[in-house]
């Protein structure tokens, strides 16, 4: 019997009165923009005369996108609590959809954790990790991370040997049982992100948040602008500058700065100088986009938009609510 361990829990058993043979078992788990969501790519190679995957009773084939080989009985009364997908063959693949956040954790310099270790199973048989009776011949472990993440750290209670290509990790371990392992991992961007989390803690008008590798820095236009003006204030001059030099020594991203307003219509004299919020709102982005060229941030990662009352971040209906929607959004994002 085999336990792997990725998303959920699946049970691999062949029939008992098949004798052990050479196999080789396979795990590729290519890895989301989010971090912790995966599409797992999943194999084994053996002479077994038979394989049964075991699934919960609340799955079916159907919650994989594809299985081989196609012909196989599904077993729903054989066995309690759980289903079977029963292989005429001891070879097989599937792929599916995974969430690995139950298994992935924050450490406190911001990069993902993932980890499979000695208590992350119900030590049945006393195995614990990544296991199959009898261990295997070989066993392959492979991460593929998206391009806004990077590798920081890997390693495995088995010996083994590790290559790291680019963006993907690869574990090959032969004669081994009860795997486990810590994979960290970070966003590109998570220089950017303590930078200017350092920079501007506790910054009144300054919100800062994290949308999976991409960081999200909200600034209300009361620290930015005069009210009805798209001319920086000099405390908005001396914020940005600030934000420019978190910025500008950062590789591989690009800045996205965005202007939104409230749902108040440009009245009085105001409208000779903006028609509509969609003007206020672009003239404002120019502005910053300007202030952070000037301070050395390159061009070629720079980008202004305007969406005027258009994007809300909450009710036009309260004054405080229309407050919070007067702001300029800079997204910091892996271009790679």
């Amino acid at each position: 019997m085999i336990r792997v361990l990725v998303s959920a829990f699946l049970l691999v058993a062949f029939n008992p009165s098949t004798t052990w043979a050479a196999n080789v078992s396979e795990i590729i788990n290519f890895i989301g923009t989010d971090g912790t969501s995966a599409v797992e790519y999943s194999t084994r190679r053996t002479d077994y005369t038979n394989f049964s995957l075991y699934i919960s009773n609340q799955e079916t084939p159907d919650t994989y996108d594809y299985i081989y080989p196609f012909a196989f009985n599904f077993n729903t009364d054989s066995f309690e609590n759980v289903n079977a997908i029963e292989f005429g063959q001891g070879d097989f693949a599937t792929l599916r959809q995974s969430d690995l956040s139950g298994f992935i954790s924050k450490d406190d310099a911001g990069s993902f954790v993932y980890e499979i270790n000695e208590n992350a199973d119900t030590n049945l048989n006393e195995h614990y990790g990544i296991w199959m009776d009898g261990g295997f011949d070989t066993f392959v472990f492979v991460w593929v991370l998206p391009a806004n993440f990077e590798f920081v750290d890997y390693k495995s209670n088995r010996d083994g040997n590790w290559k790291l290509t680019r963006n993907t990790l690869a574990y090959y371990g032969d004669n081994v049982n009860d795997v486990t392992f810590r994979i960290a991992y970070r966003p590109k961007t998570e220089a950017a992100f303590s930078g200017i989390a350092n920079e501007l803690a506790n910054t009144d008008g300054v919100e800062i948040t994290r949308e999976g590798a991409d960081l999200r820095l909200a600034l209300a236009d009361r620290v930015l602008f005069p009210s009805g003006s798209a001319t920086l204030s000099d405390q908005g001059q001396a914020l940005l500058t600030r934000v420019a030099q978190s910025l500008k020594a950062q590789e591989g991203v690009s800045i996205v700065v965005a202007g939104h307003t409230d749902n108040v219509p440009i009245q009085g004299q105001l409208t000779q100088t903006f028609a509509t919020n969609w003007e206020l709102s672009a003239a404002r982005s120019l502005a910053v986009v300007h202030h952070m060229l000037d301070q050395g941030v390159t061009g070629e990662n720079l980008e202004a938009r305007a969406f005027g009352e258009t994007r809300p971040a909450t009710t036009n209906e309260t004054q405080e609510g229309r407050a919070a929607n007067r702001r300029i959004e800079i997204l910091v994002q892996s271009d790679e």
